[in-house]
């Protein structure tokens, strides 16, 4: 697979699949760097995007290489004069505070990194997203009660207003809006996960409306 980062971005025109794991959770093919396959999964209760990266000190178990920093021509370390970057006082930075499963952190290092996500229109290369690289995760994306492996390597943020975002990364093409249908758990057919205007569900008077609001702890709620 290759990219084009040169190339301008396309709004509107995003069809990245989402598929239902066995440990139900959703997640979306997203290509990262020079570039590497990564499945995220979509974390509506979360303001960061992170990967697991192959130098993990504590690792989840997954089906799919770990990312691997080393071997990206596009990978960057992020400044410390980022806005985006918070010191830590000692250690490693904490980059997700999604309550996935019982032990919720995750810690690493922030950098920049080229994302690749599909389209309608082939591939939308987008260079320098902010992410999060896990090193210490204590997160658990793996099948209990099925003996399926785990698909999931990396966690995309789209919950709340934080700059952390990614809806508001890219907010070019994403236009902070986003939607997606409910893909059956057991089957190989996938929905797809739209951005921007393209997230209008459209169907005539079949389709309802229920305003969805964010919240400042980066969840939604319905009112």
């Amino acid at each position: 697979m290759s990219t084009n980062s040169s190339e301008p971005l396309v709004p509107n025109t995003i069809r990245s699949p989402v598929r239902h794991s066995f440990n139900d959770f959703l997640y979306t093919e997203i290509y990262i760097g020079t570039p590497q396959k990564a499945n995220f999964h979509i974390d509506t209760g979360s303001s960061m995007t992170w990967v697991q990266g192959k130098e993990c000190q504590t690792c989840f178990l997954v089906s799919i290489p770990n990312f691997d920093g080393k071997q990206s021509t596009t990978c960057r370390a992020m400044l410390a004069n980022n806005p985006l970057c918070v010191l830590p006082a000692t250690g490693l930075v904490p980059i997700s505070r999604s309550m996935l499963m019982a032990l919720p952190e995750s810690e690493g290092l922030f950098g920049l990194e080229k994302f690749t996500l599909l389209s309608n229109q082939g591939q939308q290369a987008i260079p320098n997203v902010p992410y999060g690289l896990g090193l210490d995760n204590n997160v658990n994306f793996n099948d209990r009660y099925h003996g399926q492996p785990n698909p999931i390597s990396e966690s995309m943020g789209l919950g709340g207003s934080q700059p952390t975002n990614i809806l508001q990364q890219l907010n070019q093409i994403t236009l902070q809006r986003f939607s997606y249908c409910l893909p059956p758990q057991f089957e190989s057919q996938p929905s797809l996960l739209h951005l921007g205007n393209d997230a209008e569900i459209r169907g005539g008077t079949n389709v309802f409306a229920t305003p969805i609001l964010g919240a400042p702890n980066d969840h939604y709620y319905v009112r």
